[in-house]
């Protein structure tokens, strides 16, 4: 039911019971018939007020301006949390609770209504008394009294969530606008009868349409300018038809120009959730720069492929230069780490050492000394004598000569551990300089002496060494540390890997090391591990080749060494092995740098 009926139906209700009262009241036919009727006709009223969505309302506007509400209906409680009492007893209630800017708007509209006697309509805010801003949508036709009073009666519409919506709405078109004009895309929209809705101004650029305000050309005139810029317009109108057939389908190719242009097409149905369909959207992307770019690329692609060799082996050369560099970085900074470590271990243990003669040598004057006193005072004081007793003083006695034994084996150890540190330590060295071989493969051996050493489920790995008499060669000694450093480390991998897999029972690496003619020396390392098939050892020194898992080797530990003894030294670096048996490096170094 629409609010005009509303308006007419109540209007008519009310004057209906109006006519009986009066009728009544001037004591004309006042039989039980009348009185029904009037009931019936209330009782109507009352109903129809009770069930509408809003207001029921009477006010009137006096010869002077003044307006007030003579009814309104209960739900205004309901609605703006006053009681209608208080709008009807207190009408300037209701219109201090207009909002302002609304309140002027009412009063004229209301002044207007009376002067031409037709029907009054209003929307605006009010305030409730808890604050909130409603809206109200009024409704109702002026009826002229004898009196001069005109009375409005009529109906208020709640419409804050409409208001609300229509601000949503508007917010959303506004986005979608923004999005639509502000894309890369050009953006045209047809209905499903194949009318054209709508196009975007980059839609015009791409198309080269005249760009209107009001879209005013028509369907036939855009089609014929997207068709004259084609090269097979019968391909495109083609596609127009067979979409408007599979109206579900989606198409996504490209489309050719005259001008050497290309567009990326790409269209799609409009259908709502219930599967209603709308019409259909298309975007228009320019591809042209693109597509010239890729037909440049395709014409160099042969010479690309030549060159892929090129780049192929150069890439692996400054993989191979960029890991040894890096390999040295780390090298460097470990000699330079593991100097700085020797040099403060060795102040501290230095002192200790020099000092424990001495200790030892007062021990020894304190123990004469209580000796000549037990000598010449047999009986001491009961307070001596229970003290001996509680420090257990001959076991002291006893015990002290063997603790600075155990104190100068530990701190002679200490100082082999700094002497090896620092040799160890030419890895900073970038200098030839000359050494003696021996110490810097024993140095080595003490830095991976806790690998060497027997744990759980592994025996203690044996160390035999054939050393030769060997002369001082000139040599970078830090490389050469390294070299012994990853052969050894391997070494150890390669007979820990046998151990698990039950193939070697007494772990052992022998070195040996001998001259070989006036100009070299041979340093040979054999483990009796699990060995290397042939087609590792083929590989063996290639750079990022591994056969540990992953997080176990880089696979460039014997590439570098390999590098460090044939390029740094203009020495050889040789592999032998028999799967099962174990593994033998030869390492082959000048006497002299050339």
């Amino acid at each position: 039911m629409s609010t005009e009926t509303i308006n007419l139906e109540l209007i008519a209700l009310r004057q209906r019971v109006q006519e009986l009262e009066q009728k009544l009241a001037a004591g004309v036919d006042t039989n039980q018939k009348i009185e029904t009727d009037l009931e019936n006709s209330a009782s109507r009223l009352k109903k129809l007020m009770a069930n509408i969505p809003g207001l029921v309302y009477e006010f009137c506007l006096n010869p002077d301006g003044r307006i007030y509400f003579t009814y309104i209906s209960d739900r205004y409680a309901e609605i703006l949390g006053i009681e209608s009492q208080e709008i009807t007893h207190n009408s300037p209630t209701l219109m201090n609770g207009i909002y302002p800017v609304d309140r002027k708007s009412f009063i004229e509209s209301v002044a207007e209504s009376g002067r031409t006697l037709k029907p009054w309509t209003w929307e605006g805010r009010i305030i409730t008394p808890s604050q909130q801003i409603k809206w109200l949508r009024g409704f109702s036709h002026p009826e002229q009294q004898s009196n001069g009073i005109i009375t409005w009666h009529g109906i208020f519409i709640d419409i804050t969530e409409t208001r609300q919506l229509e601000k949503q709405v508007k917010r959303i078109n506004s986005i979608f606008n923004a999005q639509f004009e502000a894309g890369i895309d050009g953006i045209l929209i047809i209905d499903e009868k194949r009318k054209i809705q709508t196009y975007n101004r980059r839609f015009c650029e791409m198309w080269q349409i005249p760009i209107t305000v009001d879209n005013c050309l028509s369907d036939e005139e855009v089609l014929q300018q997207i068709f004259s810029q084609l090269i097979h317009p019968e391909e495109f109108l083609l596609t127009l038809d067979f979409l408007s057939e599979q109206r579900t389908a989606f198409l996504y190719n490209d489309v050719a120009l005259k001008n050497n242009r290309v567009f990326e097409r790409y269209s799609a149905p409009i259908v709502c959730e219930g599967g209603e369909y709308f019409g259909r959207i298309w975007y228009f992307r320019d591809i042209s720069d693109r597509k010239r770019s890729e037909t440049a690329l395709k014409k160099s692609e042969i010479q690309l492929r030549h060159q892929k060799l090129e780049l192929e082996a150069t890439l692996k050369e400054l993989q191979r230069t960029q890991s040894q560099l890096i390999q040295n970085e780390k090298m460097s900074s470990l000699g330079q780490l593991v100097a700085g470590v020797a040099h403060e271990i060795n102040n501290p243990v230095n002192f200790i050492y020099g000092n424990l003669d001495h200790a030892e040598k007062y021990g020894q004057d304190l123990v004469k000394m209580l000796n000549l006193y037990q000598n010449y005072y047999p009986q001491p004081h009961a307070e001596i004598q229970a003290e001996a007793e509680i420090i257990d003083l001959n076991f002291l006695l006893t015990d002290l000569p063997k603790i600075y034994t155990s104190m100068k084996v530990g701190a002679n150890r200490i100082r082999e551990i700094v002497t090896s540190l620092r040799t160890f330590s030419r890895l900073d060295e970038a200098e030839l300089k000359i050494i003696n071989i021996h110490e810097g493969i024993d140095s080595t051996l003490m830095i991976l002496e806790h690998r060497l050493k027997g744990k759980s489920g592994y025996p203690t790995i044996k160390i035999i060494k054939k050393y030769g008499i060997l002369p001082l060669i000139e040599c970078y000694a830090g490389q050469l540390n390294q070299v012994f450093m990853n052969i050894l480390a391997n070494a150890i991998d390669a007979l820990e890997t046998g151990i698990e897999n039950k193939l070697t029972k007494q772990p052992t690496i022998e070195i040996t090391s001998e001259v070989i003619d006036r100009h070299n020396i041979l340093i040979r390392i054999i483990d009796n591990g699990t060995g290397i098939t042939e087609e590792v050892k083929q590989r063996l020194f290639d750079p990022f080749y591994t056969t540990k898992p992953v997080g176990k080797g880089t696979g460039m530990g014997l590439s570098i060494s390999y590098q460090i003894v044939t390029e740094r030294h203009q020495g050889s670096l040789e592999c032998k092995s028999i799967v099962g048996e174990g593994t033998e490096f030869i390492v082959k170094l000048p006497i002299k740098a050339s």
